[in-house]
């Protein structure tokens, strides 16, 4: 090789004039891929790291010492090229492998996926799972020193024109459109993280790195939730999942307890705002989004239903104050649902759910609960109060309800009062309901409960306490 190069008569430098040519010839189609080839060897031998031997990537501003300087960074360049060429068959980079049982191996550039540290910051739990999961044909590469910093060089040189796969938010989030590769993900979480939040907080983050879209998740069920089970990103639709609300520990305690499997789990602000900012079907959970919790909360005990709507409503009458605007398109979802929660007069352990518009429309033999005690501010003698209670007790057995005030709109508790012509009204469709459904006239319903009840006034005196007891002011 020697005889063959263009160098001076002491063997000691290049020629920089005659023969310049000639030597940049022999280092670019000669020696550059003989040693390609010398490091292919090298890479299949177990006890030696190819990359003690690779060449630093040239500097682009190096200035030039002279001919031999000049072949020497046109070696460097040459080899580079080649290596990364996506063509080149010489297997030079070492496969990353978490199983030392496993035979060594090395690929090539085009079926390498490439994780350098120094681009990005790969999240721990990646590190160890990338070689178990399903990289779509491709080695997990993992390079170190001057083949890790010269990598870097080239990809930051070569910009969007870049062809080399790296382990990138793309490349990540694209991966975890295989099913397979999340249940691997599900299985390291629990198992070497005690399903600690953090960590997938941690591998979204990277994913949605600063200027990516969140439509990069579509398709990757890596979304966590309150059951500890995954969600799948789509676009934004009717099955979406909802992030609690903050201001309401009450309400989002009640949402994990009840839908479990609706609830995202507590990502962190950060993660929160991306998610429900951009088009996936994640969203802040809202009034709107009652009946998508109704439909999921299957065979709840009454009593748990009670207390959600509870908080239902008391959300609802906060955002009436703060919002009308927003609350007044809430309402007219809220009105169509059973939400309203009511008990049996004398038996509290039977309930009924009705909605408001059924409420509205008599559609219930049911009273506002405490609606004697509502009469448009005009006093009632403690006497009328006592007589028309016990009215109304005398009605318990027919089969009257009485609905928690807890589950009604605030706005119109007042209007149910039997002080008023709404409240009185309403009374007497129950009376005559209750009436029907015993196959009587009001007369005969009214008599039969005075015989049933000692304390009862009478059909005729107790009309005119009744009459009397609520009347409007």
């Amino acid at each position: 090789m020697v005889q063959d190069l263009a160098i001076q008569s002491d063997r000691k430098a290049f020629l920089e004039i005659d023969g310049a040519d000639w030597n940049r010839w022999i280092m670019e189609t000669q020696v550059a891929p003989l040693y390609v080839t010398l490091l292919a060897e090298i890479a299949k031998l177990p006890e030696s790291s190819v990359y003690d031997f690779w060449p630093k990537y040239p500097q682009e501003t190096a200035k030039s010492d002279g001919a031999t300087a000049e072949l020497g960074k046109l070696l460097k360049a040459s080899f580079w090229n080649r290596i990364l060429d996506l063509d080149c068959q010489y297997k030079v980079f070492p496969v990353h492998n978490s199983d030392t049982t496993r035979t060594l191996e090395a690929t090539t550039a085009k079926m390498a996926c490439f994780d350098l540290g120094s681009l990005a910051s790969t999240p721990e739990i990646l590190v160890g799972l990338l070689p178990r999961m399903q990289l779509k044909g491709r080695k997990m590469v993992n390079p170190i020193g001057d083949a890790c910093s010269g990598l870097v060089k080239a990809l930051q040189k070569a910009g969007e024109s870049n062809s080399l796969c790296t382990v990138s938010p793309e490349f990540v989030a694209d991966l975890f459109r295989d099913d397979r590769n999340c249940e691997i993900l599900w299985e390291e979480w629990g198992r070497t993280h005690n399903s600690e939040i953090e960590v997938i907080s941690e591998l979204l983050e990277f994913i949605l790195a600063d200027g990516v879209q969140t439509d990069i998740l579509l398709g990757c069920a890596i979304l966590p939730l309150a059951d500890n089970s995954r969600g799948i990103f789509k676009r934004k639709g009717g099955d979406g999942f909802v992030v609690p609300p903050a201001i309401n520990s009450s309400l989002a305690k009640k949402l994990v307890d009840l839908v479990p499997q609706l609830v995202v789990a507590p990502l962190g602000d950060l993660i929160f705002r991306k998610l429900t900012s951009g088009g996936l079907n994640v969203s802040d959970f809202s009034l709107n989004g009652v009946p998508r919790v109704l439909a999921a909360m299957g065979d709840q005990s009454a009593k748990r239903r009670l207390e959600f709507f509870i908080e239902i409503w008391r959300d609802y009458n906060h955002l009436v104050r703060l919002q009308p605007e927003e609350a007044a398109k809430a309402y007219r979802i809220l009105v169509g649902l059973p939400i309203i929660v009511a008990t049996k007069l004398g038996d509290a352990s039977e309930y009924d759910f009705y909605s408001l518009r059924d409420f509205h429309q008599y559609r219930h033999t049911a009273m506002l609960e405490d609606s004697l005690d509502r009469s448009r501010g005009r006093p009632i003698l403690h006497y009328e109060l006592r007589q028309a209670k016990e009215i109304l007790r005398s009605f318990a057995a027919a089969g009257l309800y009485q609905v928690d005030a807890r589950t009604f709109p605030e706005s119109e508790l007042e209007r149910e009062s039997l002080g008023t012509c709404t409240g009185l009204y309403r009374l007497l469709r129950c009376i005559e309901a209750l009436a029907a459904r015993g196959g009587s006239t009001i007369e005969a319903f009214i008599t039969a409960r005075s015989i049933d009840n000692p304390n009862y006034l009478g059909v005729s005196d107790s009309s005119i306490v009744y009459m009397a007891t609520l009347h409007s002011a």
